[in-house]
């Protein structure tokens, strides 16, 4: 049976997993990174981006998130920029399917004269100008003008996503729904859904202890704006019986 759709929501679960046991040991979650890092990133496996070390910086501030976050920022949804991989600007842009045509409708379409054509009758379109209309992808009879967007831009419906000075994902959180499609879509795993808090509980009873490491969702209040707990759902659940 297939537990993840992909490799991100593995990694995701695998720190969380981390996280959860060394609270229920009553551990020092950023103490024990180094363990947690062996255990989510092993060395001795190919490394999932670049190298080791930006792998596990990144798994430093999927800790951090899972633990809670900034104080700072309540959102439920939230950009890791390291994670982020800077995806090209999206926009209209010309492929290798272009013929070089005798036609050139794409240059007849454009009203804002942003088609420029090559030495060898080859078109590319000048982004100082383009507009993003869509008119020359419309007019190509190749459909070699293709409109490329983010992934998490395309999952976003109400178009809160857009791209930072530094090309990572930027959330414009006066749109933002909270709904984590951008969340589900993302090939990285660069934007999170930090819906969920750590907390440790200890309950004794007559001939135990019992000790639970447990994800509470955080539900969202529109009117107060802040964030409220709600035990119901338990990802991860430890039980510690004293000897």
């Amino acid at each position: 049976m297939k537990l993840f759709d992909n490799r991100v929501q593995e990694t995701k679960y695998k720190v969380l997993r981390e996280v959860a046991y060394q609270t229920w040991k009553g551990n020092d979650v950023f103490a024990e990174f180094n363990e947690i890092a062996n255990n989510v990133i092993p060395k001795d496996e190919p490394p999932q981006t670049c190298c080791i070390y930006k792998d596990r910086a990144v798994v430093a501030e999927r800790v951090r998130l899972a633990v809670g976050g900034s104080r700072n920022n309540t959102n439920i949804v939230q950009v890791i920029d390291i994670a982020c991989n800077e995806c090209p600007e999206a926009g209209y842009v010309v492929t290798d399917l272009c013929r070089g045509c005798l036609a050139h409708s794409c240059v007849q379409s454009c009203k804002r004269d942003a088609i420029i054509i090559d030495s060898h009758q080859h078109a590319h379109i000048d982004k100082n100008k383009c507009v993003e209309c869509g008119r020359c992808a419309g007019a190509c009879q190749y459909s070699a003008i293709h409109n490329f967007q983010r992934p998490c831009e395309r999952a976003c419906k109400v178009n809160a996503i857009s791209m930072g000075p530094g090309g990572e994902a930027s959330i414009d959180y006066e749109k933002c729904i909270d709904c984590g499609a951008c969340v589900y879509h993302c090939p990285f795993g660069a934007t999170v859904d930090v819906s969920l808090s750590l907390i440790h509980i200890s309950e004794p009873t007559r001939q135990a202890e019992i000790s639970y490491a447990v994800f509470c969702l955080k539900k969202k209040n529109q009117k107060k704006q802040h964030n409220k707990h709600s035990c119901k759902l338990r990802i991860q659940q430890y039980k510690k019986i004293k000897e």
